[in-house]
């Protein structure tokens, strides 16, 4: 066996190591992980940072429809890849309630109702 050609299992039990292991290194030269596969994500951390920055700016940022966000920012993606992204930081798209205008008065009067 010394000085021949070893099979990978031979030769996982000379150095003690997983068979699977030292096929690795032999097919990639290396012990790391395959590289990942799949289509990389069309916006970056940064974008998602630069959208809720936008976001949060004002009130009419906030009612802004997900095209206008993404002409302002200059982003390259979709519209409904923009949804995720903002469904992602936390946001959801409802309507807002109209709080009712009120007197102090009618602060007492609900108020001494409820």
């Amino acid at each position: 066996m010394e000085g021949g050609r070893h099979s990978i299992r031979e030769r996982a039990r000379l150095i003690n190591m997983p068979p699977n292991a030292v096929h690795n290194i032999k097919k990639r030269g290396t012990l790391n992980s395959k590289p990942k596969l799949g289509r990389p994500q069309t916006l970056t951390d940064r974008d998602k940072r630069r959208i809720d920055i936008y976001i949060k700016k004002s009130k009419e940022t906030r009612q802004e429809a997900p095209d206008n966000i993404n002409k302002t920012l200059g982003l390259s993606c979709g519209r409904t890849t923009l949804i995720n992204a903002i469904g992602e930081l936390g946001y959801r798209r409802c309507i807002a309630r109209r709080c009712p205008l009120l007197k102090k008065l009618d602060y007492k009067r609900r108020l001494a109702f409820a």
